[in-house]
């Protein structure tokens, strides 16, 4: 499970009034909540199972009164009142020829029919008003924690943390290009690069990070200095947010949602054009000690933590809910 779902499904199980079952495949990893009851498919992500009914199948035979999806999938067949959970329509611009049929005949049509319909920050809801013509769109943020060691002293290294994936919308190689002509001036020869993808052409002084589990992430993020987001479009952006709250700065690209998450915030926040190489390569230069480095202050932290707190998922989703009671 993601971050995302797993925190809403441990949200869920904790509603005294609701008896939560989860819907998995059947090679999922099975301990995600141990009191939860567990209804297995082996129907995968996206599989065909979903379209000719046989995902839906298997929802009925569970016995539930409703239905929560936290993805884009359509499931068709469904008899009961289900709610749908989109966090963005990014595959409508940076998507296949099959990806963009798929949301303009199928996914559409779905959350037409949807009892409810949810997303995750106040941009994807005004983007998903305009493409479906649906007013009631409720927001259903992420959860984070403020770190309860903050009080501990931390020794903060030379390191400079992209935490993405390959896909365009990411635009990486913005900032791999601009750490390369920053290696080139003999700049920042003490400081790393680190990632979890890697670069088309060898970098100097850049680390792979490979897969990290979300406790080994909790752990690089409190050592690293900055954290670099470039993407050129989200519904939300966890890792900038993770590593805000770490103590990082964090230097993302001016895009509407990022600067409606650190809205509430003063310090540690850059925003970068995302199409400019130059304007990355600038705050990059200004890194040469540590001195340089835009560190948030602990008021700041906080105040995005209770932001994004679980107490404000459960509030949000309680008033969600009322919109499965018989009608």
């Amino acid at each position: 499970f993601g971050a995302y779902t797993r925190m809403l499904a441990e949200v869920l199980s904790e509603e005294n009034e609701i008896a939560l079952k989860l819907l998995v495949h059947d090679s999922t990893d099975l301990d995600v909540l141990p009191n939860v009851p567990i209804v297995e498919s082996d129907v995968s992500f996206l599989g065909f199972g979903e379209l000719t009914g046989a995902l839906a199948q298997t929802i009925h035979s569970a016995k539930v009164d409703a239905f929560i999806s936290p993805t884009f999938a359509v499931i068709r067949g469904l008899n009961l009142p289900y709610g749908v959970i989109i966090h963005d329509l990014i595959h409508l611009r940076y998507g296949g020829l099959g990806q963009r049929l798929y949301y303009k005949f199928l996914l559409k049509p779905f959350l037409k029919k949807a009892r409810s319909i949810a997303t995750v920050s106040q941009t994807s809801k005004q983007e998903l008003q305009k493409w479906i013509g649906e007013a009631s769109i409720s927001i259903l943020p992420n959860v984070f924690s403020f770190p309860e060691s903050d009080d501990e002293p931390i020794e903060r290294k030379r390191e400079i943390l992209m935490l993405t994936n390959p896909k365009p919308h990411k635009n990486a190689n913005c900032v791999f290009k601009a750490w390369a002509e920053v290696q080139s001036l003999g700049t920042l020869k003490d400081w790393v690069l680190v990632s979890n993808i890697e670069p088309s052409e060898p970098l100097s002084h850049f680390k792979d990070l490979g897969r990290l589990s979300h406790d080994e992430l909790q752990e690089k993020l409190k050592n690293v200095s900055v954290v670099m987001f470039p993407s050129l479009e989200e519904g939300f952006g966890r890792p900038p947010i993770e590593g805000f709250l770490s103590g990082a700065e964090v230097m993302v690209s001016d895009i509407p949602v990022h600067r409606e998450n650190f809205s509430s915030v003063r310090t540690g926040v850059t925003y970068l054009n995302p199409n400019q190489v130059s304007v990355w390569v600038e705050a990059l230069l200004r890194l040469d000690d540590l001195e340089g480095v835009r560190f948030p202050v602990a008021e700041d932290r906080k105040k995005l933590a209770e932001r994004f707190s679980k107490s404000v998922l459960q509030e949000r989703l309680r008033e969600w809910l009322k919109e499965f009671e018989p009608q």
